[in-house]
């Protein structure tokens, strides 16, 4: 994690990468490394902690303003929610070379307990 707490409330970051190839022995290329991370936007920045309010992510939006690099991909996550059950998750991406684009994941809420 590079700012919050997976399990805390919160805006958060965390620098990702995928640990396994995609395909058999294939490396996965950057892009597939930044589309992967961007998937985790709702995982790493909470509305609420998971134990008290699950949610799916009903759809994912990824803009990019150039081709990532590299492997490790960094994502700056903030989760909003409304009073109906819904919000998103918006992330921005970055390499290690510098920012990348952003993503957007719509979100379903439901309480737990």
């Amino acid at each position: 994690m590079a700012r919050g707490q997976i399990l805390e409330p919160g805006p958060a970051a965390a620098w990702l990468r995928l640990g396994r190839p995609l395909v058999d022995t294939e490396a996965a290329s950057p892009l597939a490394q930044v589309a992967s991370a961007a998937d985790l936007v709702a995982g790493i920045s909470q509305w609420a902690h998971p134990a008290r309010l699950g949610f799916v992510n009903a759809d994912l939006t990824i803009n990019l303003r150039r081709a990532p690099r590299g492997d490790w991909m960094l994502v700056d996550a903030l989760t909003l929610a409304g009073l109906m059950g819904t919000g998103y998750a918006v992330g921005q991406l970055h390499d290690r070379d510098g920012p990348v684009g952003q993503c957007v994941s719509s979100l379903l809420f439901e309480a737990r307990g």
